[in-house]
């Protein structure tokens, strides 16, 4: 049951992250009049240290849940082990844009 609970916690910022993008990109092509690509690099430029700070935060925070040993890490070893594995993955696939362009 905690497992799916990591899953929902992860999907959320997955989703959190995308939609901070997706606004940044559209104000940029509204207000700045800027074309779709370089838009978009703005955007993973402006937003890609929030998007690193708020990933290093809960895997680091949930690092513990995985590697500590003792009573009761069983239980909380799924929660955790699905929290830090996807988020240190995502990261680098937010920014990916900003890599491909190069």
């Amino acid at each position: 049951m905690l497992t799916m609970l990591g899953f929902v916690i992860l999907i959320g910022i997955v989703v959190n992250n995308a939609i901070l993008l997706v606004h940044q990109t559209l104000y940029h092509i509204r207000e700045d009049r800027m074309e779709v690509g370089l838009a978009i690099e703005t955007a993973t430029q402006n937003r890609i240290r929030p998007i690193f700070m708020s990933t290093l935060t809960s895997v680091f925070g949930m690092l513990p849940l995985v590697i500590v040993p003792g009573a009761g890490s069983e239980l909380y070893r799924g929660l955790g082990s699905r929290r830090c594995g996807p988020a240190a993955c995502r990261c680098p696939l937010s920014s990916r844009w900003r890599w491909c362009r190069r």
